[in-house]
Order: C-alpha cells, then structure tokens, then sequence
C-alpha cells in the first residue's frame, strides 16, 4: 500500500504495510488525562531508517482514512489520541485537515494528515503506537504545531476576512492588514498591506508560521509583490528557525519601493543545520500600498536520509471492569467526608496480578493540610478495608487483579479529628513477605557476609559486615559499612541483582542510618540486560531523597520503570564517601499505579435539597469539598466604602435546569 508524496516535498516517500498483529508488546496506558479510563485501541507504526545517518526530528505524515494505505483513525475524536513510544513515553504529534488547518478536537476528517517526529538511529527501525478509542480522555496539553506544507499559497481558501492558514497582525488607522479581491495575480484573491503617508514606519504583515523544513535541504521560494505609492521597500521574508524557536536564517525578498504592477521575486536558500522549521509573511517596511499573492514553497535538494513506514492493523484489548457499589463507607459510627475513585488495570491476557497498588493522591493538600492520617481507609469492590499505607504523599495498598480487567478502588479520607481507629499499616509490613523479590532482606542470613549480597573495594581500613541490632522490629540484625576519614573515594557497599520483567514499575528502597557521613547517601539502581551490560535507556537511578551527616533510621525509596531490555535490576547499597553506613529491610516489589478517576465529597443528607454555606472568599472551593456538619451564618465586616465579597458554595444531588441566586441589601434593626 502506496502513499502519495505531500505536494510540497517535504515528506519522505513513504511505504505503509499491514503488519501481524504487535500483540506481544505490552499495552500502554499511563497518559496523560485518560479521565481514569483506559485506550481499548492502538495502531502500531513502524519507521525504518534505510541510510547511514541517523535522523533527529524528521517528520512523517500519514492520511486518515478507511481506504487500503491509509491509517484507519477517521472519525475518531482528536483530544483522545495519544502517541508514544515503545516505552510507553508519550511524545507530540500533529492533526491537520485537508486545508491545513489543525485538528485538535472533535471528529478526524478523512484526509486529515496526522504528522509524527522521528528519532531513528542509521540502519535501523523504531515503533512508535498511536493509541484511540478511550471515551472519557480529553484534549492533550499541546499538539505538534508544524505544518506539513506551505498552506494555501494561492490565497484563495479562507473565510472571516483571513486566508485559510495565515494570520493578519493587529492593525490601527494607520496600519492595516487585509485579504480582498483586488486585481489579484492569479484566482480571486490576493493580500493587502496599507499603511497611511506619515504613519509610523512599522511591522504590519500576513503571516504563515511553523512550516516544516529539513535540515541542509535547498528550497526555493517564490512569490509575487504589486505596489502603489510605497516609500520605503514592500517583498516577502522568510525566518529559519530551530525547534526552540531560535533564529537561525534571516532572508528578505525585496521588491522595491514606488508605484509598479505585478512582479515576482524568488530566492533560493539552504536550511542551517538545526533549523527544522520556517515563517514567512508579507514586508511593508515604510508607507503606501502593497498587494501580494501566489507564494509558493519548492524543495530543490536534500540529503535527509530514506524513510520507509510500517502500519499494522488496528489492535483492540477489552477489559472486565468491577466497580462496586456507590454506598459510602461507615465504620463504629463514623461517617467519612472525601473520597478518590482509583482505577487498576491488569492488561496481561494470562498472568493475575496480586500484590501493591500505588497512588499519588497529595491528600493532606486536599484536606487543606488537616489530614487525620487515622482516618485513611482503602475500600474494594466489596466494601471491604484493605492494608494501605502512607508513604509521603504516596498511598501503598494491597490489591488484587484477573486477567484483563480492571478494579475500581475507594479512598476515605478525612480532616475530622474525632475518627479513629488503627493508623494506616506501617509501610514495613507492606513491603515484606512474598512481594519483595530481594533475597534476604532483614540480613539475617549468612555467616561473615549477608547471604545472596556480594561486597565491592572492601580493603583495610573499610569494613563490611552484620551489626545488631537492626532497625526495631526487622530482626537481629542489619548490614554495616565503615569507611574510616582519609579513605581514598570509591564507590562501596552492597549489591544484589534481582530478577525484574521490562515494562513494568518497580518500588525499591530500604531503611538507612548514617553517622558522620559526609556526602549525600542514596540508594542506587542500575538496569542490567541479560548479558549483564547496562540497559541501552533508563540504565541508572536513584531514590529521590537522601541522608547524610548523623541519621537514624529514614526510609529511602523510588519508583523505576524498566525498559524493555531490562532483566535485572542490581541494588547498591553504596556510598562514595566516608562514614558509617547501616541498611535494613531492602526490597523491590511490583506495583501497579491506581489512576485517579474522580473525587467526591459525602453527600447532602437530604437528597432533595441543595446545600449552601459561606466561604471565605480567598479560600479556592473544588467540587469535591464536602459540606460543613454545622453551617455557620456568614458574616461580613467592612467600614464605609469599602468593598467585600461574599462566596457561597452549592451542592446538591439533583440537577436544577434553573437557578436564581437573589441578594437583598444589608439593613438594620430598623430595616
């Protein structure tokens, strides 16, 4: 399946193949505003680089449509696409319609071009995975705002006194920017610059910005300039710019001043290295009059290496959603004003997932900084409490998952002081047992050196070896390293290598006490291939905080996704410094991200009124917050004019079609 080459001769030739089915890849999910849904489609689309060079931000278009060779996305909305890597990181990408206008919501058109960045090394291949079909998503942030081609460079598309694809500055009465139907060189319509006798000299001009270019290619752009009266220069510029928007080509196609009819100017030029894009726009340097029309953009050479593309056909995944009932949780009396929704999903066709489920939920921010971290509780499909845990802004708990489904959790929280019950698990308890795939963890196995840990630059005078007791609760005994003042710097300490799958999130970390330390102390992660090298991406990190000086015992952890040539992932419990080290309970564990779904406050007592109650007017009201137990009459307080304003807040568990909100003026005793 063949398709046509863009017009302009900005896009490679490009070859698009139904390939198998990419089903062994594992299904993305993390992006961004998913509305706590999941993508139940993706198209995979292979891009091979057949020359030596490797190719850095070189786009490639393809058609939408139903039609054999095109990709089959027509009459999908546009805010629900998303596009990534094999990794699973979302990159920007581009929708325009025929016209070249941008398409970033609403239905795709058949034959809209969707424009997609390369990073492929010489002699090789990416895939990258254009996902759809996720109903509750919404617009993306950003969308890639290259053009494919000059657009609509005979001026004759358009509607509301602008052509399709170019945009007039803002005039005055001296400077005014037009699009009319006067003596044009070809078609209907042409632009018009005027500028008033004694105005000003300035920059009034009809723009086109963000036409993509190719690095080190030549182009010749031509097109044509009518004056009458001009003191000073009328033609057209061109900017070459950088994906930064950097300056890096300044070229001015001058025309002339005076009183002359139709004439062209053209120019040739060659893309610097760096610059990817183009503006280009009409120049009315000075006053008079200028007509300008036919403006053509023409690639001459290019040495951007030969592209060829690969779409598979459209991949579907369905999954079992358990949602649970809606009643809210109570527990000896309590009645709980928040909750979160969180969502889990398990793509896997076979493997059930059992294990830890993480969110981060910032909900003491959410209880404006009063949480009662007693109150927390993790609630499943059952309406049964679940083992969680706060760790930081992080909730840990313990979920469970069939194939191909996904599970609806519950969070209740509160700022109510008078909740009680057991605190939320200690994370401890969470992140022992079966989960942890570290091998002896607690070091309370081994003779001189912990079993399953190996030692690195152990020399006199460092030393390495069990101390006791551990950290309370964990056992007898805990790892140490000593690395006496004077020491010469070497990375030092444990390692263990842990068997990990790629695509996946990994918690790891452990408790850490330091003395005398006198650098900042992490604990690091490499990701190993199965040869033991490090991983081509993503070969390296860290926890996101440390200790160091004097500290007693302070849990270190992160998050690591694995990429997809990772097999293991090595722990270091090192330092490159001196002082004394101490290290227990370590762990890695699987985790699942619990994607936030939405948020609820408790609900009115009485479900056929709405409630109202004053706020303080610099206080921000989300529509999770719940209403007071007792509402408070509100109270204004404002010498002679001076100005206040009074917030109310609404809710209800009804829809009302129409409300009217009425305010009667302050009066006193006397009315």
């Amino acid at each position: 399946m063949v398709l046509s080459r863009i017009s302009s001769g900005l896009f490679p030739f490009l070859v698009f193949c139904a390939s198998a089915s990419q089903g062994a890849v594992p299904w993305h999910h993390t992006f961004c505003l998913d509305g706590g849904s999941w993508w139940r489609s993706r198209i995979a689309i292979e891009i091979r680089n057949d020359s030596a060079r490797a190719v850095e931000g070189a786009l490639v278009g393809l058609v939408a449509g139903s039609s054999p060779g095109r990709l089959n996305v027509a009459g999908r909305p546009a805010e629900e696409f998303r596009l990534c890597d094999e990794k699973g990181e979302e990159f920007l990408f581009g929708i325009f319609a025929r016209d070249g206008e941008p398409v970033t919501r609403g239905p795709v058109p058949e034959g809209s071009t969707v424009v997609i960045p390369v990073e492929c090394p010489g002699r090789s291949s990416v895939t990258c995975y254009l996902y759809f079909d996720n109903p509750r998503a919404t617009e993306p942030p950003d969308f890639l705002r290259v053009r494919p081609e000059l657009l609509n460079g005979d001026l004759e598309k358009g509607g509301g006194g602008e052509p399709a694809g170019w945009k007039h500055d803002a005039g005055d009465e001296n400077h005014r920017a037009l699009w009319v139907e006067e003596k044009p060189h070809s078609g209907t319509k042409c632009l018009k610059i005027e500028v008033e006798p004694r105005a000003d000299p300035s920059w009034i001009s009809t723009r086109q910005k963000g036409i993509s270019v190719v690095p080190g290619a030549s182009y010749e752009l031509r097109a044509w300039v009518r004056a009458r009266d001009v003191k000073g220069y009328a033609g057209w510029y061109v900017h070459l710019l950088s994906g930064e928007g950097k300056l890096l080509g300044n070229i001015m196609l001058n025309a002339g001043g005076g009183s002359y009819g139709w004439k062209e100017v053209r120019s040739g030029f060659t893309v610097p290295a760096g610059a990817d894009r183009l503006n280009l726009g009409t120049v009315l340097r000075g006053t008079g009059t200028a007509w300008f029309d036919a403006v053509s953009l023409k690639l001459l050479r290019s040495d951007r290496p030969f592209l060829s593309a690969k779409a598979g056909e459209v991949e579907r995944i369905g999954l079992e959603v358990l949602k649970g009932g809606d009643d809210w949780y109570t527990e000896e009396g309590f009645r709980w004003d928040r909750r979160i929704l969180l969502a889990v999903f398990n793509f896997s066709r076979r493997t059930p997932f059992e294990g830890l489920c993480m969110a981060d939920l910032s909900l003491e921010a959410r209880c404006r900084g009063k949480l009662n971290k007693r109150s927390v509780r993790v609630v499943d499909h059952r309406g049964k409490s679940l083992p969680c845990a706060l760790l930081g802004r992080e909730l840990l708990f313990k979920g469970a998952l069939d194939p191909l489904a996904v599970r609806h959790f519950r969070v209740y929280f509160s700022s109510d002081p008078s909740i009680e019950g057991p605190l939320p698990s200690p994370a401890a308890e969470l992140l022992g047992g079966a989960a942890n795939l570290v091998v002896n963890p607690d070091f309370e196995e081994g003779e001189a050196v912990p079993k399953a840990w190996s030692a690195g630059n152990v020399k006199e005078p460092v030393r390495m070896g069990f101390d006791s007791p551990g950290r309370p609760g964990f056992g007898r005994r805990c790892a140490r390293l000593e690395v006496p003042a004077g020491a010469t710097p070497a990375w030092r300490g444990w390692r263990q290598r842990v068997p990990v799958a790629p695509g996946k999130t990994y918690l790891a970390g452990g408790w850490v006490k330091g003395a005398d330390l006198d650098g900042e102390v992490h604990i690091h992660i490499h990701m190993l291939r199965e040869d033991g090298r490090l991983c081509s991406t993503s070969a390296m990190g860290q926890t996101s905080s440390g200790i160091h000086g004097t500290t007693d015992w302070t849990l270190l952890s992160g998050f690591f996704s694995t990429p997809p040539d990772a097999r293991y992932l090595e722990l270091h419990l090192t330092m490159n410094g001196t002082g004394e080290l101490w290290h227990d309970r370590v762990f890695v564990t699987e985790v699942k991200e619990a994607r936030f779904v939405s948020a609820e406050g408790a609900p009115p007592s009485d479900p056929e009124r709405p409630v109202v109650w004053p706020v303080n007017a610099l206080v921000k009201v989300f529509p999770e917050d719940p209403a007071p137990k007792r509402i408070r009459p509100a109270r204004l307080y404002m010498a002679r004019n001076e100005k206040e304003p009074l917030q109310a807040a609404i809710r209800s568990l009804r829809s009302f079609r129409r409300v009217t909100v009425t305010v009667e003026g302050p009066a006193n005793g006397d009315g």
